[in-house]
């Protein structure tokens, strides 16, 4: 599993830009089509004793790889069944907020180092995202 894509097809499930401070690729937002999954699975508890009744939650799905409900997601392992899916629009919410926006243009100036061009097409992204 590779954070911000499908844990399926590796699509970005976020939008993300390059960090020239750490030279990585970090998350900004997610896809408002993305999907998350609560996952069900067998694995050790807290007591290291053997379980299926754990839920990993915020599974990353692009739409056409989601499962449905009571589905058996093959990608993550141990998986028994699929007992939750949540739009990105609902579980990450405060993301498309004007205060996100705000945190947002000032993060791409400062930490991203962004010109005003890459900034202006950065949030127009993000405005058609919340849209």
């Amino acid at each position: 599993m590779k954070p911000g894509h499908c844990v399926v097809c590796d699509t970005p499930t976020w939008r993300m830009a390059f960090d020239p401070g750490s030279n990585q690729e970090i998350l900004l937002w997610p896809k408002p089509d993305s999907v998350y999954a609560g996952i069900r699975h067998e694995g050790l508890d807290s007591r290291g004793e053997r379980s299926q009744s754990l839920i990993a939650v915020g599974i990353s799905y692009c739409p056409s790889c989601a499962p449905a409900v009571g589905e058996r997601s093959a990608a993550v392992p141990g998986a028994i069944e699929v007992v939750e899916l949540e739009r990105a629009r609902a579980r990450y919410a405060r993301w498309y907020t004007a205060s996100y926006g705000d945190w947002l243009r000032a993060h791409a100036r400062d930490q991203l180092r962004m010109d005003d061009v890459a900034i202006t097409k950065l949030l127009k992204q993000w405005e058609d995202d919340r849209a």
